[in-house]
């Protein structure tokens, strides 16, 4: 609501605007830039998949692993081998 009030907009407003600039709800939006950290770290190699998935917010690991294979075209395990093999 702080965010909101200092943006001098509705929640409904911020959302549309989310919508149309992005073309992902809030949610989603969110969700994608918690990906993308993600496989960043798991690119770098700095902890285990599992780690990795509490630090960047999610708190299920099967649900972590099914975003990030919608969003990559491959589970958390496999990443790396692909992210290293289009370099």
């Amino acid at each position: 609501p702080r965010f909101l009030s200092e943006m001098g907009m509705s929640r409904t407003q911020m959302h549309r605007k989310m919508k149309a600039l992005t073309g992902l709800s809030t949610t989603e939006f969110i969700r994608s830039q918690r990906l993308k950290r993600a496989a960043t770290m798991i690119a770098a190699d700095t902890a285990t998949i599992s780690e990795i998935c509490y630090q960047v917010g999610f708190t299920n690991l099967s649900y972590f692993a099914l975003r990030f294979r919608e969003q990559y075209g491959v589970s958390p395990s496999e990443y790396p081998r692909e992210s290293k093999s289009k370099v």
